[in-house]
């Protein structure tokens, strides 16, 4: 996820919009899809850092799934 938000980070700086109203409108809509997805990601990724003295809760894959592409 950093990746991503180090390109975005990077395209900003290096782009330049001709149309201010569509700058006001996508970069602001990048920047809150992103923040989502980076905290899901790092839910993930302490979860797999957690040490697994309990037994694991069942997880509905379909569910997360359909958490993520809403996010998108």
């Amino acid at each position: 996820m950093l990746n991503l938000a180090g390109l975005f980070g990077e395209l900003r700086r290096g782009i330049t919009f001709t149309d201010p109203a569509k700058e006001s409108l996508l970069v602001p809509l990048v920047a809150r899809t992103l923040a989502p997805l980076t905290g899901t990601l790092d839910d993930l990724a302490a979860s797999g850092q957690m040490p697994q003295a309990a037994p694991a809760e069942p997880l509905v894959l379909e569910d997360v799934v359909q958490d993520v592409v809403q996010v998108l």
